[in-house]
């Protein structure tokens, strides 16, 4: 089975104070990093959303701008769904430097009828933007979205959703991890495996 791929960069990166997509990362950006590991076999496209028309043009990415601003992740998912090729999306984060091909095909191995969203899960936190829809659950975003409601959570509770335990994936932790300060940016530059 082959999915779609898409990376969230439409944050405003408030508290890094710059944008992350454009932080280095391995010789080049997290961006250009993360768009390098999700194009495998499994995969068949790779593209990101973004908040305005003309961000990231010049990474030569295809691109999905949002149309409800400021709302956060349940826009690009939403935008994302509209424009995937496949049925099912693998969405990540920009600031998850160390998702990989591999950490998306864990959850497409998962996919079976009775589910239409599959989210990692590590301990008692659940990880909305490492996760995998599929293009039914969009009706319940647009729900969400007049309602005001823009909490994946709540997505998640209204969908069928299969949660993936982390500690029986043999994904590490850092699989999961995201980089939110300039101190944790600081921290994985000098310590990156």
């Amino acid at each position: 089975m082959n999915i779609s791929a898409m990376i969230l960069s439409g944050g405003k990166s408030s508290r890094m104070g710059q944008d992350k997509a454009s932080l280095k990362w391995k010789q080049t950006t997290m961006l250009e990093h993360l768009a390098g590991e999700l194009t495998c076999d499994g995969i068949s496209e790779v593209f990101i959303s973004v908040a305005k028309e003309g961000d990231y043009a010049k990474t030569g990415l295809r691109v999905c701008v949002d149309e409800n601003r400021g709302i956060g992740p349940m826009e690009g998912i939403r935008r994302g769904l509209l424009i995937a090729r496949e049925e099912y999306l693998f969405v990540c984060a920009v600031d998850m430097p160390y998702v990989t091909g591999k950490t998306a095909l864990y959850l497409v191995n998962l996919i079976t009828p009775e589910y239409n969203a599959y989210v990692f899960r590590e301990g008692g936190k659940i990880h909305p933007v490492c996760a995998v829809y599929h293009k039914s659950v969009l009706p319940v975003i647009e729900t969400l979205i007049r309602e005001e409601n823009y909490k994946l959570s709540e997505l998640l509770f209204r969908v069928h959703t299969l949660y993936a335990d982390l500690d029986q994936s043999g994904l590490e932790k850092k699989n999961l991890m995201n980089v939110n300060t300039q101190e944790e940016y600081e921290k994985i530059i000098n310590c990156p495996e």
